[in-house]
C-alpha cells in the first residue's frame, strides 16, 4: 500500500521481521528476499523477546542476510518499550543491543564493518531530512 501510493521504498522499514523465525532457514529467506526485491529496508528489531525465537537464530538470519550482499538494508534494535524492560526493574536495559546483540551477531560471523553500516549508516541514510 505504501509503495502504491507513492512512497520512497528505499526510506520504508519494515519492522518485527523477526517476530516468527521457522526451524527452516529457507523459509524465512524467502520471506525477506521478497520484501527486500520491493526495494525496502528490513528491522530486526526483536532482539531480546527470546520467547518469539532465540537471539542466536535472529543473528543467523542476520549473518545470511549480509553475506547475500544485504547489508545496507538491514537495521537491529531491541523494541525495549516497557518499564519491567529496564535494568532497574530487572530487565534486559537499553545496552543490550550492545552488550548482548552486537557480540552475538560477531559471533554468528558478521563483521564488525556490517554492523557500523546496520547501526549507523543506514539508519542515519534513512533518519535524513532530504
Amino acid at each position: 500500500m505504501l509503495l502504491d501510493s507513492g512512497a520512497d521504498p528505499a526510506r520504508v522499514i519494515i519492522g518485527h521481521c523477526d517476530a516468527h523465525l521457522h526451524d527452516d532457514e529457507a523459509l524465512d529467506l524467502d520471506y525477506y528476499e521478497a520484501l527486500l526485491s520491493l526495494g525496502v529496508c528490513l528491522e530486526f528489531d526483536l532482539f531480546g523477546w527470546e520467547e518469539l525465537a532465540p537471539d542466536a537464530l535472529r543473528a543467523q538470519r542476520i549473518a545470511t542476510l549480509c553475506a547475500a550482499g544485504h547489508t545496507g538494508r538491514l537495521l537491529i534494535s531491541t523494541d525495549t518499550c516497557r518499564r519491567s524492560q529496564l535494568h532497574e526493574c530487572g530487565g534486559r536495559g537499553f545496552d543490550y543491543l550492545f552488550t548482548s546483540v552486537i557480540p552475538g551477531l560477531s559471533a554468528a560471523g558478521v563483521s564488525q564493518t556490517h554492523i557500523d553500516t546496520m547501526t549507523r549508516a543506514t539508519p542515519a541514510l534513512l533518519l535524513a531530512i532530504r
